[in-house]
């Protein structure tokens, strides 16, 4: 019985125990000589000891507590640690918090794919390892400690000075990274740091913004991809201390312009590539180069840079057709420009126009359009006895892009007489005094003789008498025909009028009771049985009694 009742006390008390204190040990073992590791069934990873690091681990041989990865949830570091190893807590994809107070290095990775939320690094911390926090997907923040202190101009900084590769890659709800500078918040990285690697902050989706104190002065080197895939980073000032955008630094951003220091010396491959937002590129260095490649700046850009000679800013602009804007030294937006047309243009050729800014020396070349269309908008006139042709108000000359050229610009003369009836042309030239256009062109235009039309048809028994309306004007007489087909394919009955003065003729022996189609023209007599005829009037129709 007693031993009964010492069992259910020891129950008790173990019970009691797990009640007070939250947990018990799962797992545990050492570390080092003098660090131990305990995991509690609640995810409680304890580091404990007097020992000062954490070892150095690997992806392929991790942590002694790499196996329980999943099941971490929390962690507590002793006072005495200093340092943690490479891959120490990689892949704890539910640790949420991590106190780094008295930590002074990290390893490689050491909390890559971790589920930490926000983190705060103190200013002991001088590097940021490769892939320390990378794939850390909830991550919404990241702050960095700096520390100023000292006097009598001795000023000592004490603060993170590099970030490495792929530090923070993947971290895509990262929206915040900020400095608490001496216990004050600001929006930037800090003052202290040199060096920020290759793909340090890519696919950082959530970023919209990245600040570097001091314009960045300190910061020497940006790697390669450092922003690429950043799709909401709309804003950034590129730090002046460093010299070359590299290689993809900020592929496929949302930023919307972008000043390049001074200092820039050289833009690389891709580095503004897939950046449709990107509106404008300030090169405040008239001597940057640009990796010779299509994708190295979006064709939306507009690269700006003040005038010099053999600016390969402007090479690149022009090899591979980007929007390029000008300036000018000491008059800024606007050129003093003087145009010489170097070549005028014709139907053949495009004309040129060399424009030179009399203030800073920039030259460039305008082109002018080939002359595409030259048509009449007037080809028929009727005989008057007088020269008549088309005047320069009836001529349409457009270039290639559409835009019609002035009559102001030309002169037009008949090259056949323009008098007689039948097909004559012009001649269409440019004048001397033209600036912009030469050569000249030939086109067609006739002169017909001008008809009458039937006013009215008198009907009687097999008879018909035909008005019509007097023209005299090169007219020496009309023809009448009539037909019953409107179409006057056959059956036509033609009668001749020599005399212009007429008006009506008498039409007998036609059918009785018979509908009839009746046309009037006019004719000319140019020489034995050679005629000029107007046209055909509209057809009038009648019918007989």
């Amino acid at each position: 019985m007693l031993k009964r009742i010492c069992s259910i006390l020891l129950i008790c008390a173990v019970l009691l125990g797990t009640l007070c204190f939250g947990s018990v040990a799962a797992e545990r073992g050492d570390i080092t000589e003098n660090l131990q590791w305990e995991l509690s069934t609640l995810g409680r990873l304890t580091i404990s000891g007097s020992g000062d690091a954490i070892p150095d681990y690997s992806a392929q041989s991790g942590a002694p507590w790499a196996a329980y990865a999943k099941n971490i949830k929390e962690l507590s570091l002793p006072n005495s640690l200093k340092s943690i190893g490479a891959y120490a807590f990689y892949g704890c994809a539910k640790l949420s918090d991590v106190e780094l107070g008295k930590i002074k290095t990290l390893g490689t990775a050491a909390f890559a794919g971790s589920g930490l939320k926000n983190v705060v690094l103190p200013c002991d911390i001088k590097d940021i390892p490769d892939e320390c926090f990378r794939e850390c997907t909830e991550l919404q923040s990241v702050c960095f400690k700096e520390v100023t202190s000292g006097g009598a101009g001795v000023v000592i900084k004490d603060g993170a000075e590099s970030i490495g590769d792929k530090a923070f890659e993947f971290c895509t709800a990262l929206t915040e990274v900020y400095t608490i500078h001496n216990g004050a918040r600001e929006e930037n990285l800090p003052s202290t740091l040199k060096a920020i690697g290759a793909q340090a902050f890519s696919a950082c989706e959530s970023l919209e913004r990245i600040a570097f104190a001091q314009n960045g002065k300190d910061l020497t080197a940006l790697g390669a991809g450092a922003f690429s895939g950043c799709v909401s980073l709309s804003a950034i000032a590129i730090p002046t201390g460093i010299g070359t955008i590299e290689k993809e630094t900020f592929m496929q951003t949302a930023l919307g312009a972008v000043t390049l220091p001074t200092g820039i010396t050289a833009v690389g491959e891709d580095a503004f590539a897939f950046c449709d937002s990107l509106s404008k590129i300030d090169v405040l260095n008239s001597a940057c180069t640009f990796f010779a490649g299509e994708n190295t700046t979006p064709d939306g850009a507009v690269l700006r840079v003040v005038y010099t000679a053999n600016n390969p800013t402007m090479q690149y602009a022009q090899n591979f057709g980007k929007p390029l804007k000008v300036l000018c030294t000491g008059r800024g937006e606007s050129h003093a420009f003087k145009s010489t047309v170097t070549r005028k243009a014709s139907a053949l050729q495009t004309g040129n126009i060399q424009q030179k800014c009399g203030s800073c020396g920039y030259t460039k070349n305008a082109v002018i359009a080939k002359v595409e269309t030259v048509k009449l908008t007037k080809t028929s006139f009727y005989y008057t006895g007088k020269v008549i042709y088309p005047t320069a108000a009836q001529v349409l000359m457009t270039d290639t892009n559409g835009k019609q050229i002035p009559s102001t610009e030309y002169t037009v003369t008949c090259q056949t007489g323009g008098k007689a009836v039948g097909k004559h042309s012009v001649k269409i030239a440019f004048k001397s005094t033209c600036k912009n256009y030469q050569g000249s062109f030939v086109r067609y235009y006739t002169i017909v003789l001008k008809g009458t039309k039937v006013t009215s048809v008198d009907s009687g028994a097999g008879k018909l008498r035909v008005h019509w309306s007097k023209q005299t004007t090169g007219t020496d007489g009309y023809q009448i025909r009539l037909c019953k087909n409107k179409n006057f394919k056959s059956g036509v009955i033609l009668k001749t009028v020599r005399d212009k003065k007429a008006t009506a003729l008498l039409i007998k022996s036609l059918s009785r009771k018979s509908g009839y189609y009746i046309e009037v023209r006019t004719f000319q007599t140019i020489g034995k049985n050679k005629y000029n005829f107007s046209a055909w009037s509209a057809p009038y129709g009648r019918k007989t009694k």
